[in-house]
Protein backbone atom coordinates (compact mmCIF):
# COMPACT_ATOMS: atom_id res chain seq x y z
CA UNK A 1 0.00 0.00 0.00
CA UNK A 2 1.57 3.40 -0.36
CA UNK A 3 1.33 3.93 3.00
CA UNK A 4 3.95 0.85 3.23
CA UNK A 5 1.27 -1.31 4.72
CA UNK A 6 0.69 -4.41 3.72
CA UNK A 7 -2.50 -6.38 2.81
CA UNK A 8 -2.03 -10.38 3.67
CA UNK A 9 -5.47 -12.63 2.63
CA UNK A 10 -5.67 -16.02 2.87
CA UNK A 11 -6.50 -19.69 4.80
CA UNK A 12 -4.74 -18.46 8.09
CA UNK A 13 -5.98 -18.78 11.45
CA UNK A 14 -3.09 -16.94 13.13
CA UNK A 15 -0.65 -14.29 12.03
CA UNK A 16 1.97 -12.45 14.06
CA UNK A 17 1.21 -14.85 17.19
CA UNK A 18 -2.45 -13.44 16.77
CA UNK A 19 -5.70 -15.02 16.22
CA UNK A 20 -6.62 -13.28 13.20
CA UNK A 21 -8.63 -15.40 9.74
CA UNK A 22 -8.74 -14.52 6.38
CA UNK A 23 -7.64 -10.87 5.86
CA UNK A 24 -5.21 -8.86 7.96
CA UNK A 25 -3.29 -5.45 7.41
CA UNK A 26 -0.06 -5.39 8.71
CA UNK A 27 2.28 -2.22 9.45
CA UNK A 28 5.60 -1.65 7.72
CA UNK A 29 7.31 -3.17 10.90
CA UNK A 30 5.49 -6.83 9.83
CA UNK A 31 3.36 -5.84 12.98
CA UNK A 32 -0.48 -6.10 13.16
CA UNK A 33 -2.40 -3.38 12.36
CA UNK A 34 -5.19 -3.75 14.91
CA UNK A 35 -6.91 -0.29 13.28
CA UNK A 36 -8.19 -2.72 10.55
CA UNK A 37 -11.56 -3.51 10.81
CA UNK A 38 -12.68 -6.19 8.54
CA UNK A 39 -13.61 -9.66 9.26
CA UNK A 40 -14.60 -11.91 6.54
CA UNK A 41 -15.90 -14.77 7.44
CA UNK A 42 -14.05 -17.14 4.61
CA UNK A 43 -11.37 -17.32 2.54
CA UNK A 44 -9.61 -14.11 0.45
CA UNK A 45 -8.12 -15.56 -2.60
CA UNK A 46 -8.19 -11.79 -3.73
CA UNK A 47 -6.75 -8.16 -3.38
CA UNK A 48 -6.80 -4.93 -5.46
CA UNK A 49 -6.41 -1.69 -4.25
CA UNK A 50 -8.21 0.92 -6.29
CA UNK A 51 -6.53 4.28 -6.60
CA UNK A 52 -8.49 5.68 -3.85
CA UNK A 53 -7.03 3.53 -1.74
CA UNK A 54 -10.08 1.64 -1.07
CA UNK A 55 -9.68 -2.19 -1.18
CA UNK A 56 -11.60 -4.73 -3.35
CA UNK A 57 -11.26 -8.25 -1.77
CA UNK A 58 -12.42 -11.46 -3.44
CA UNK A 59 -12.50 -15.27 -2.46
CA UNK A 60 -15.03 -17.49 -0.92
CA UNK A 61 -16.91 -15.83 2.09
CA UNK A 62 -20.86 -14.80 2.80
CA UNK A 63 -20.20 -11.41 5.22
CA UNK A 64 -17.35 -9.26 5.96
CA UNK A 65 -17.40 -7.84 9.70
CA UNK A 66 -21.09 -9.34 10.18
CA UNK A 67 -22.63 -7.33 6.94
CA UNK A 68 -23.40 -9.77 3.90
CA UNK A 69 -21.28 -9.71 0.76
CA UNK A 70 -20.78 -12.65 -1.39
CA UNK A 71 -17.49 -13.58 -2.31
CA UNK A 72 -17.13 -9.83 -3.69
CA UNK A 73 -16.58 -6.85 -1.35
CA UNK A 74 -15.35 -3.42 -1.40
CA UNK A 75 -13.98 -2.10 1.71
CA UNK A 76 -12.97 1.71 2.84
CA UNK A 77 -8.77 1.91 3.56
CA UNK A 78 -9.68 1.00 7.30
CA UNK A 79 -11.77 -1.94 6.29
CA UNK A 80 -15.34 -1.01 7.01
CA UNK A 81 -17.82 -2.24 4.55
CA UNK A 82 -18.73 0.37 1.25
CA UNK A 83 -22.39 0.45 1.61
CA UNK A 84 -22.48 1.87 -2.06
CA UNK A 85 -20.89 -1.45 -3.59
CA UNK A 86 -23.18 -4.57 -3.54
CA UNK A 87 -21.67 -6.51 -5.99
CA UNK A 88 -21.77 -10.78 -5.90
CA UNK A 89 -20.32 -13.98 -7.21
CA UNK A 90 -22.67 -17.44 -7.85
CA UNK A 91 -18.67 -19.29 -7.32
CA UNK A 92 -15.16 -18.69 -5.68
CA UNK A 93 -13.69 -15.22 -6.83
CA UNK A 94 -9.87 -16.08 -7.60
CA UNK A 95 -8.58 -12.57 -9.18
CA UNK A 96 -9.70 -9.08 -9.09
CA UNK A 97 -8.19 -6.08 -10.97
CA UNK A 98 -9.04 -2.50 -11.21
CA UNK A 99 -9.83 -0.84 -14.85
CA UNK A 100 -8.32 2.80 -15.52
CA UNK A 101 -11.91 3.85 -15.29
CA UNK A 102 -12.18 2.30 -11.91
CA UNK A 103 -14.91 -0.62 -12.99
CA UNK A 104 -13.53 -3.76 -11.57
CA UNK A 105 -12.63 -7.13 -13.32
CA UNK A 106 -12.90 -10.31 -11.83
CA UNK A 107 -12.65 -14.12 -12.49
CA UNK A 108 -12.88 -17.56 -10.91
CA UNK A 109 -15.44 -20.18 -10.82
CA UNK A 110 -18.17 -18.84 -11.21
CA UNK A 111 -21.29 -18.58 -14.03
CA UNK A 112 -22.65 -15.15 -12.70
CA UNK A 113 -21.73 -11.98 -11.49
CA UNK A 114 -24.24 -10.06 -9.46
CA UNK A 115 -27.01 -12.21 -11.67
CA UNK A 116 -25.58 -11.86 -14.90
CA UNK A 117 -24.19 -14.18 -16.65
CA UNK A 118 -20.71 -14.04 -17.57
CA UNK A 119 -18.42 -17.21 -16.34
CA UNK A 120 -15.42 -17.09 -15.33
CA UNK A 121 -14.55 -13.65 -16.06
CA UNK A 122 -16.33 -10.17 -15.79
CA UNK A 123 -16.52 -6.46 -14.94
CA UNK A 124 -18.62 -4.88 -12.10
CA UNK A 125 -19.29 -1.37 -12.64
CA UNK A 126 -18.27 0.96 -9.41
CA UNK A 127 -22.02 0.39 -7.74
CA UNK A 128 -21.18 -3.13 -7.97
CA UNK A 129 -23.99 -4.17 -10.77
CA UNK A 130 -22.56 -6.24 -13.75
CA UNK A 131 -21.79 -5.83 -17.21
CA UNK A 132 -24.45 -7.39 -19.06
CA UNK A 133 -23.35 -7.46 -22.72
CA UNK A 134 -19.27 -8.22 -21.44
CA UNK A 135 -17.91 -10.47 -24.36
CA UNK A 136 -14.88 -12.20 -22.38
CA UNK A 137 -17.09 -14.66 -20.65
CA UNK A 138 -14.65 -18.37 -20.55
CA UNK A 139 -15.92 -22.08 -21.03
CA UNK A 140 -13.34 -22.05 -17.57
CA UNK A 141 -12.24 -20.09 -15.08
CA UNK A 142 -9.82 -17.06 -14.47
CA UNK A 143 -7.04 -17.75 -11.91
CA UNK A 144 -4.71 -14.36 -12.94
CA UNK A 145 -5.74 -10.84 -14.41
CA UNK A 146 -3.75 -8.00 -15.21
CA UNK A 147 -4.96 -4.52 -16.58
CA UNK A 148 -2.50 -3.30 -19.49
CA UNK A 149 -1.73 0.16 -19.53
CA UNK A 150 -4.27 0.47 -22.40
CA UNK A 151 -7.21 -1.01 -20.43
CA UNK A 152 -6.89 -4.03 -22.34
CA UNK A 153 -7.39 -7.27 -19.69
CA UNK A 154 -5.22 -10.01 -19.61
CA UNK A 155 -6.64 -13.28 -18.00
CA UNK A 156 -4.41 -16.86 -17.19
CA UNK A 157 -6.28 -19.52 -15.68
CA UNK A 158 -7.68 -23.16 -16.65
CA UNK A 159 -10.18 -22.02 -20.02
CA UNK A 160 -9.80 -22.75 -23.54
CA UNK A 161 -12.51 -20.87 -25.24
CA UNK A 162 -12.87 -17.12 -24.43
CA UNK A 163 -16.02 -14.83 -25.61
CA UNK A 164 -17.38 -15.08 -29.24
CA UNK A 165 -15.96 -18.55 -29.77
CA UNK A 166 -18.34 -19.92 -27.44
CA UNK A 167 -20.97 -18.60 -29.32
CA UNK A 168 -20.10 -20.00 -32.44
CA UNK A 169 -19.37 -23.42 -30.59
CA UNK A 170 -23.39 -24.19 -29.53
Amino acid sequence: LPDGKILVGGAFTRISGQARRFLVRLNADGSLDASFTAFPDGLVMAIAVKPDGRLLIGGDFSAISGVARTRIALLSANGAVDPDFDASADGLVRALAVLPDQRCVAGGDFASLSGVATRGLGILYVNGSAMADFPGRLNGSAHSIAIQPDGKIIAGGNFTMVGASLLRNK
